[in-house]
């Protein structure tokens, strides 16, 4: 509770955060980065900061304020609005022949059934059919996620090296991409896999990774995940 605690002092202290560049479909783009990274930490207060940020949106930039939303139910373990705001993403991607924003919420549907309902065939279907459509994708981001969440299907199914293996390769997509928030994500789960199977000294290389360039970047609830990863292993180890 107490570094828990510190991190979210970190997060209120820096969360003045996300600059203004002037392009409003930047702006937006920001501050949901900001908002889903925050989410793991405080998803009370994400949950406010998405009801104002999805004021005036439609569209696609809708649906990922409810991605986002359902990722905010999920830390908060309500499975139902979880879900709900989940479906409402894939409704919109179907709508608006969006592939992309589809599988990104058919991830998140799968999440909270996997982890809460534990419908685990359902949570593959979907992770399944998500997996295809970012085959296709441009979105290093998007692929990286698919990748993250076949681990964790994998090692939920009693699979750990296979696990270890899809998020090695999530990781490689994401450094491949460029795409530093792809990577914090990829590189989170491969210190929580890695730290499973008793390999503390790379898990922490991992975290080292991650706090670095959560640092570098200056995104206060990156950097708060980072140290609660760094945490959490350290604590196993």
């Amino acid at each position: 509770m107490v570094v828990r605690r510190l991190l979210l002092g970190l997060l209120l202290v820096c969360q003045a955060a996300v600059a203004q560049s002037g392009d409003p479909h930047a702006d937006f783009t920001r501050e949901l980065t900001a908002i889903r990274e925050e989410a793991y930490v405080t998803p009370r207060a994400a949950l406010r900061r998405l009801d104002v940020l999805r004021q005036g949106h439609t569209g696609r930039e809708l649906g990922q304020v409810l991605v986002v939303t359902s990722g905010a139910y999920w830390w908060l373990k309500d499975m139902n609005r979880a879900v709900d705001a989940a479906v409402g993403a894939e409704r919109l991607g179907r709508e608006l022949h969006d592939d992309d924003l589809l599988a990104q919420a058919m991830l998140h549907h799968a999440y909270a059934l996997s982890k809460y309902v534990h419908d685990q065939e359902a949570a593959r279907r979907l992770v399944q059919g998500a997996a295809r459509l970012a085959d296709d994708t441009a979105d290093p981001y998007l692929k990286t996620e698919a990748l993250v969440t076949q681990g964790m299907l994998a090692e939920e199914d009693g699979d750990t090296p296979g696990g270890i293996e899809l998020v090695t390769r999530a990781v490689d997509v994401a450094r491949a991409g460029d795409d530093p928030d792809a990577l914090q994500m990829a590189l989170r789960e491969q210190a929580r896999l890695l730290a499973g199977v008793g390999k503390f000294t790379e898990a922490l290389a991992r975290t080292d990774e991650m706090i670095a360039a959560a640092r570098a970047r200056g995104i206060p609830g990156q950097l708060a995940h980072a140290r609660l990863a760094e945490y959490a292993t350290a604590a196993r180890a």
